[in-house]
């Protein structure tokens, strides 16, 4: 038999010390987080308006640090789009309130309607 030692380097999360599914690092400080952890310590900003792609993480500590300076152009910019993801899902939401109340009206009147279909 035949053994061979082989070294392996790992991430670990800062927060629970897990070294299993660690792919999320904060841009800003470093800090690794696991996929539990990562709900609850980290901001995630999508990169576009319509898909996801190279988001952008960042620890709670260092998200609020950025908030507050506004100086990070980085950050700037992921901020842009998660407010235009918003401003379109607003648009949609009273687009489909819109739509909604139309075909609501138009199945009123056809159901007054002989129809011979």
């Amino acid at each position: 038999m035949t053994t061979k030692q082989v070294t392996k380097e790992t991430k670990v999360c800062d927060v629970c010390a897990s070294d299993k599914n660690v792919w999320t690092t904060c841009l800003i400080c470093g800090r690794d987080y696991c996929y539990n952890c990562r709900k609850d310590h980290t901001v995630t900003y999508s990169e576009g308006v319509h898909f996801s792609g190279r988001d952008g993480d960042y620890c709670i500590s260092c998200d609020t640090n950025l908030l507050k300076s506004g100086t990070d152009r980085l950050h700037t910019a992921y901020l842009k789009v998660k407010q235009l993801r918003a401003e379109e899902t607003g648009w949609y939401q009273d687009f489909k309130t819109r739509v909604d109340a139309a075909e609501k009206k138009l199945k009123e009147l056809r159901e007054g309607v002989n129809s011979p279909w």
